[in-house]
């Protein structure tokens, strides 16, 4: 067995031994405060204080506030740039047209800014600085370059100089020293500590915004691909050998570069691929943050790939469509949707598509699948951002011809949600196993199937037939027939009748709901059993290992060292 195999056998076997995270379990519904009636050209989520920012239909910046009783707006204090045509300078004008920044500048990065940007930056005398919105300087005129760092809401700046790039506060403060070759992106470790991605040289460097210190440097051979987004694993590549990994919060490769395709976690799971059967595409598996796999490797390329509360979403690979897994490995919320979002406080935001109208109709719903809020809408939440939680407050929108007319809802957390309705359940599914099989010491090829139980564990499930041709000559071998309920006879030499130790199909397979009856030596035997079907209708019955080893007087173990299963008739 190579290396990668026996990695994943293990790490499947890990699976089944480990606690995995529990979904979390959060309630909640919607009421209907504003229907939707209101126009604007634009509207952005509300915030903590229940206020957002739009524009109205003649795309004038205003700020609206959300109550129980309704909406309220306002006028919004915005800024835009202008240039003196005398002097050629730049400055900056209210909402108003009012001149509150004297045209002083040579350039200007900021050219217009809301309430929510407190700095403005600007050029003067061929450097960068920034300024508040009455034209105090507050970064100085000393850098190169200088811009806002993405996804931090104006609380850092990128800043280059003559020896470097480093990161400054809105104060100022030079919280990383300008001595990097490049400052690539904001990231969050566990807690929410503050980094950036740096590079020097040939290397990739992580630093702490909080005392500017490296808190490691990465190998030359390998580049960092996503981020830790507030978890413990970062999504590596090592270009030396064209395989992907993940490096935990210290720098340490904690899931080997074994890979054809890595994502960035969500939350605690993400997805892994491999280039199976020799195809170019890989197929994908479900890994949580232990480097366990969830699932084997069955999924599309996840595009669109969306989670948190301890679930992660999964395509059906026939229908298309999309739902959630938990970390134990289970669809939870059915693949039924045409969209869906990243779950935030218990809620995220999916969407149906309908054929006829071509369109998508928008709702919420709960991390038990419970519809929050009618999947009917236009769209939910801001014109260009998904509904995102900080707020119990939410936009609404149904589009009437080409304009779209906005109302308000209220999430009631203390309400419990509506039960989704199932369009397209998905019919349960065992999968082939890559777990290697040893019989009374020799290692054995079996055609294997495997299907989650309750608690996300593997359960491993065998071909009788193929059992009995294998077991025979040995002290449990035993005979298979057949006179309207399977019979097994223990002690007798199988009799075999050519179809053993061929597999009638490959990958998943649904498992058809079918019962069988199972007679050990005359006597009607509970033994565990799924039955796959092939492409001409023709069924399988398969067997779970330990149960038939009960029956028939063979022992079933498992060698975690070897990752495979272990077989002993001489026990």
């Amino acid at each position: 067995m190579n290396k990668w195999k026996k990695f994943l056998a293990t790490a499947l076997t890990a699976g089944m031994i480990l606690g995995l995270m529990p979904t979390t379990a959060w309630a909640a519904a919607a009421r209907v405060i504003v229907e939707p009636t209101y126009v604007y050209g634009q509207v952005y989520n509300f915030d903590a204080n229940n206020t957002a920012q739009v524009s109205d239909a003649e795309w004038k910046p205003m700020t609206v506030t959300a109550s129980d009783a309704g909406l309220t707006a306002a006028p919004a204090s915005s800024l835009s740039a202008y240039q003196d045509e005398a002097t050629g300078k730049y400055g900056y004008r209210d909402e108003n047209d009012k001149i509150v920044i004297s045209a002083a500048y040579d350039d200007i990065f900021t050219w217009s800014a809301d309430d929510s940007v407190k700095l403005l930056i600007v050029d003067k005398d061929g450097k960068d600085g920034a300024i508040d919105r009455k034209g105090k300087t507050v970064i100085p005129f000393q850098y190169s370059y200088l811009c806002p760092a993405y996804g931090t809401d104006g609380k850092y700046y990128e800043a280059m100089t003559e020896e470097g790039w480093g990161v400054l506060d809105a104060s100022g403060k030079t919280v990383i020293p300008t001595v990097y070759d490049y400052i690539t992106n904001y990231d969050e470790l566990p807690g929410g500590v503050p980094v950036f991605w740096a590079s020097q040289g040939e290397s990739d460097v992580l630093v702490s915004a909080v005392n500017g210190q490296p808190v490691f440097t990465v190998p030359a051979e390998v580049y960092v691909r996503g981020d830790f987004n507030g978890g413990n694993l970062v999504d590596v590549w090592n270009s030396a050998i064209q395989k992907g990994g993940y490096m935990d919060v210290t720098g340490n490769l904690a899931v080997p570069c074994i890979f054809d395709e890595v994502r960035s976690f969500v939350g605690d799971l993400t997805y892994v691929g491999m280039n199976v059967e020799d195809s170019y595409d890989s197929k994908f598996a479900v890994m949580n943050s232990q480097g366990v796999l969830l699932t084997d490797y069955i999924y599309d390329y996840p595009y669109e790939l969306s989670g948190g509360d301890g679930l992660i979403s999964v395509r059906d690979p026939e229908t298309k469509l999309f739902g959630y897994m938990n970390a134990a490995g289970m669809v939870v919320i059915p693949c039924q949707y045409d969209t869906v979002s990243n779950f935030t406080n218990g809620l995220a935001v999916v969407s149906t598509y309908d054929a006829e109208t071509y369109n998508n109709s928008f709702g919420i719903i709960d991390t038990t699948g419970g519809i929050v809020l009618p999947i009917q809408y236009a769209d939910i939440g801001g014109s260009w951002e998904s509904y995102d939680g900080v707020s119990d407050y939410v936009w609404i929108a149904q589009r009437v011809g080409y304009e779209k007319y906005y109302g308000l809802a209220k999430i009631d957390r203390t309400a419990a949600s509506t039960p989704a309705p199932v369009e397209n359940p998905t019919a349960p599914t065992a999968v082939p196993t890559s777990y290697p099989v040893i019989l009374d010491g020799q290692q054995v090829a079996f055609d294997v199937y495997a299907m989650k139980d309750a608690n996300g564990n593997d359960t491993n499930y065998f071909k009788l037939r193929d059992v009995a041709f294998k077991l025979n000559g040995t002290p449990a071998q035993f005979n298979v027939g057949w006179d309207g309920s399977v019979t097994i006879t223990t002690g007798a030499a199988y009799e075999a009748n050519g179809s053993e130790m061929s597999a009638p199909f490959s990958g998943p397979q649904s498992v058809s709901d079918v019962k069988t009856t199972t007679l050990v030596n005359g006597i009607e035997t509970a033994l565990e059993t799924i039955t796959l079907t092939d492409a001409g209708g023709s069924g399988y019955t398969y067997y779970k290992l330990r149960d038939l080893g009960a029956a028939c007087g063979f022992v079933v173990d498992w060698d975690a060292a070897a990752g495979a299963i272990v077989i002993n008739t001489k026990a």
